[in-house]
């Protein structure tokens, strides 16, 4: 099946779900994940209409917002930061998903202010417990908030997380609810840098259930693009 048909029913699939939780379609966007891909097939996913992309690595997310300057593409950073590559993100990124640790924060700061620029940001949250995965543990969401104050280049506009890798749709879905819930009870509290808008969840195995709980950024790559290559 071609890109064009993946996305035409990627769409038809979010309006379903959109409709049927009372939402308007217009509070989901997807996100299409080109890491690996290369500049032909994110140019093809453009020309159907979509303007956010995904990248995991800072170096190759740079090199293809040169590549593509003359498109107008929002690129978003999906993957773990190190605080060496700072550099190359400040210069590309419009939207950071996976804020993690006070360290990065610093770090983002101070080339920030370097560059007299702000960044948008999400928190990552880790819901699943697995040790693989990036994010701060629930239960200190509310003192990283509080940390982050003192960052005020970094406009945090909501939370990002990844679901457990499982089969069990049930766990699936009780991470993407506690998720849910813990944006809810931080959007409720006030925080001088932060508006709790974004909630970053959902990728090609599990967005269906994503945007039914609430999700107003899904990340899909394979459901476009097809497997990805390896890196």
């Amino acid at each position: 099946m071609s890109i064009l048909n993946n996305i035409s029913q990627i769409n038809d699939k979010i309006a379903e779900l959109c409709s049927k939780s009372g939402r308007n379609i217009s509070e989901v966007k997807l996100i299409a994940v080109s890491k690996t891909k290369p500049i032909e097939l994110i140019k093809q996913v453009y020309d159907a209409g979509i303007i956010d992309f995904g990248e995991n690595r800072p170096q190759e997310a740079k090199e293809k917002s040169e590549q593509l300057s003359g498109l107008n593409i929002n690129w978003h950073l999906i993957g773990q930061v190190q605080t060496n590559k700072v550099k190359y993100i400040t210069k590309f990124c419009y939207l950071l998903h996976s804020l993690d640790r006070l360290e990065l924060a610093e770090a983002l700061q101070k080339r920030l202010e370097f560059e007299n620029k702000k960044m948008d940001c999400l928190v990552q949250v880790n819901t699943s417990g697995e040790q693989t995965k990036s994010g701060i543990i629930p239960d200190n969401a509310d003192e990283f908030l509080k940390q982050l104050q003192t960052c005020d280049r970094l406009n945090i506009k909501g939370l990002m997380t990844i679901a457990e890798n499982t089969n069990d749709k049930i766990k699936v879905r009780d991470n993407f609810k506690s998720f849910k819930n813990i944006f809810e009870e931080l959007k409720s509290k006030s925080f001088s840098n932060v508006e709790m808008k974004e909630l970053s969840m959902g990728m090609s195995s599990d967005f269906e259930m994503a945007i039914e709980e609430g999700a107003t950024m899904i990340r899909v790559g394979s459901s476009i693009f097809g497997n990805r290559n390896k890196a």
